[in-house]
């Protein structure tokens, strides 16, 4: 299926749907453009062989009561009301991670954290012998 001026193709495209009935077909050359995506195809010019098997014009539902009763509200004024407070707990939440991973970031980069010496040379140790294994296994395989 495709809706004629989505973004997905070029305007060319959808321009050249315009005026076909359902059951023609039509041969549409689209120049890409140099931004596409996929370089390979970026600024070529190719040929859609498109057959219109069916046309359907969608409509829109009116913005009223039975709208709202369809969502399982008792009317409009009650599904505006309970849309804006979903999306004003959703900002609350927005803002509550926002706030909680900055606090988090302010105390990682505010901290001094001691390493014991103890701790630094056991880890330099471990490495050192991962390196002489990995030239050994080298060696071996040369």
């Amino acid at each position: 299926m495709f809706k004629i001026g989505s973004s997905t193709f070029p305007a060319s495209f959808s321009q050249g749907l315009v005026g076909l009935k359902a059951g023609e077909e039509k041969d549409l050359k689209v120049r890409l453009p140099s931004s596409h995506p996929q370089k390979d195809f970026a600024g070529k010019e190719f040929t859609f062989k498109v057959l219109l098997k069916e046309l359907r014009k969608e409509e829109v539902p009116l913005l009223d009561n039975q709208f709202a009763k369809n969502l399982k509200s008792d009317d409009l004024e009650a599904l505006k009301k309970h849309i804006q407070d979903e999306l004003q707990k959703s900002k609350e939440n927005w803002e509550e991670k926002r706030l909680k991973k900055e606090i988090i970031e302010k105390a990682v980069n505010d901290s001094k954290v001691k390493v014991p010496p103890s701790l630094i040379e056991k880890r330099v140790e471990e490495r050192i012998k991962e390196l002489k294994s990995k030239i050994e296994e080298q060696r071996a395989d040369s």
